[in-house]
């Protein structure tokens, strides 16, 4: 809560920039409970400065909530779940709260977000008023909660304060318990650093500083004092890798890379020769064209990740090497669909096609496969798992590989077969290895073990999966994961 006298006017200004700033963050970053609690606290904010009397107010929630927007913005912060959430355990008989100001990701990982917008002489390490609650009371309850839970337990918590610390939270968070210390808005290596800082900086009309005697209170650059002042520290909840559910036909440990099983060789062939292989094959040309340019493009982008990596020593990235959040998980659906007759050149003749010679090829699935053909006339998938290739490399589980196969044998026309096995040669299957929350989930209708396994895997090896589940996305979302 911000403790100087500013005039009301100028807060009826932020707290309408900041419904602007709030409203303006993409669809996918933020869920839309999450977007309505925050819009309806900031305009509960907006509504008691517009019922103000008085021209001046010493104190608002406006500067906390401003706060918690900056921690929205940042680029590598996404799947916000929830906002100024409660966790609630049980344990021993008694039940322990802790408040959660962002449940979101961090880097591809799950994590809990605490913000603080007090002045920093009213931030105490200990204290022994009962009145008060202590940052090192307020530490080792988050620590309890989230150690307690399993499907919502993040991998760490992180303490975001605005307007700085002083020396003995300092000392409590790095000296007393080892916090690491985190660059949350200004890191080193962040992509399109400048471009959000200066999507911070530009909503303020005017620039008006008032010196309160202990800190300065800056109206219109506000962000850029949470620039200079916010400090963030980061308390691991996990220390440890997710143990993993090893398959029978291959495993992996921390520190070797993972298997590769069901591959068409023991490593991927050089970048040069898989490069040539995918556009001079004979048996590509032999086919009538069942891989055309499109299709081709993408198997290309896929074999130039190769080069990034030992190919000796590792077929597949482990944890140690490599950013997780350059790969990317394919389930069933989303091979079924590169692969697929539709996505590769048919739309336009299925769609072209009469009732009846639907009916006749599709049977059941006629009226699907039509509204599907559309929508690739509309979207065309190939340029999309393009653009996505070009910055993620795909693998796919064990489970998966297995599922893939069979459909295509069973269902799959000649093109499409060949199709998969084109794809098949560069796309990496790794063993199965479902992470700790997703194995705690339970299983529902729409939740199933062969689900969790999928994907599961891609949340072990932090990464999304791409996929046309919706049903499992919904039900998974509905338990706050």
């Amino acid at each position: 809560m911000v403790a100087c006298e500013e005039s009301v006017e100028g807060y009826k200004v932020r707290a309408t920039n900041l419904l602007s700033r709030l409203h303006s963050l993409p669809a996918h970053k933020l869920s839309p409970s999450a977007l309505s609690r925050l819009s309806k606290l900031v305009n509960s904010e907006l509504r008691f400065l517009n019922s103000h009397p008085l021209p001046t107010l010493n104190s608002t929630n406006l500067g906390y909530l401003e706060a918690v927007v900056q921690v929205l913005q940042h680029p590598h912060i996404d799947a916000v779940s929830a906002v100024l959430h409660t966790f609630r355990v049980t344990s021993s008989g008694r039940t322990i709260e802790a408040h959660v100001d962002v449940v979101c990701t961090f880097h591809v990982k799950p994590v809990w977000i605490v913000v603080s917008d007090r002045n920093p002489k009213y931030l105490y390490w200990s204290v022994e008023s009962s009145q008060v609650k202590s940052w090192n009371f307020r530490v080792q309850q988050l620590a309890t909660v989230a150690q307690l839970l399993n499907v919502l337990r993040p991998s760490a918590v992180l303490f975001c304060f605005a307007r700085g610390v002083p020396g003995n939270v300092l000392e409590g968070f790095e000296g007393a318990i080892g916090a690491s210390r985190i660059y949350l808005f200004e890191e080193p290596n962040l992509n399109h650093a400048n471009a959000f800082e200066d999507s911070h900086l530009k909503f303020r009309s005017r620039l008006i500083e008032e010196d309160d005697g202990d800190w300065v209170c800056i109206h219109v650059s506000a962000e850029r004092a949470y620039l200079d002042s916010c400090i963030t520290f980061q308390v691991d909840i996990n220390s440890q890798l997710d143990e993993p559910v090893l398959s029978q036909r291959g495993g992996f440990g921390v520190q070797n890379s993972i298997s590769i099983v069901e591959s068409q060789g023991d490593t991927f062939p050089a970048v040069n020769e898989q490069h040539e292989g995918i556009h001079q094959h004979e048996g590509i040309d032999s086919h009538s064209g069942a891989c055309d340019n499109l299709f081709c493009s993408c198997l290309a982008i896929i074999c130039r990740h190769s080069q990034f990596f030992d190919q000796k020593q590792a077929p597949f990235p482990t944890p140690s090497f490599v950013p997780m959040q350059n790969i990317v998980n394919l389930d069933t659906t989303a091979l079924i669909a590169l692969v697929s007759e539709v996505s590769n050149g048919a739309a336009s003749t299925v769609v072209n096609m009469s009732s009846e010679d639907l009916v006749l090829k599709f049977k059941s699935t006629a009226h699907f496969m039509k509204d599907q053909a559309i929508e690739e006339l509309k979207r065309p998938l190939m340029k999309e798992m393009t653009i996505l290739f070009e910055n993620r490399r795909p693998f796919m589980s064990e489970t998966v590989c297995k599922k893939f196969k069979s459909l295509v044998s069973l269902c799959g026309s000649f093109k499409e077969k060949i199709r998969a096995e084109e794809l098949l040669q560069v796309i990496p299957v790794v063993a199965d290895a479902v992470s700790t929350r997703v194995r705690s989930l339970s299983e529902t209708g729409k939740i199933k073990e062969k689900n969790k396994v999928i994907f599961g895997t891609g949340d072990f090896w932090q990464a999304p999966t791409l996929t046309a589940n919706l049903s499992f996305v919904r039900a998974v979302r509905q338990t706050g994961l």
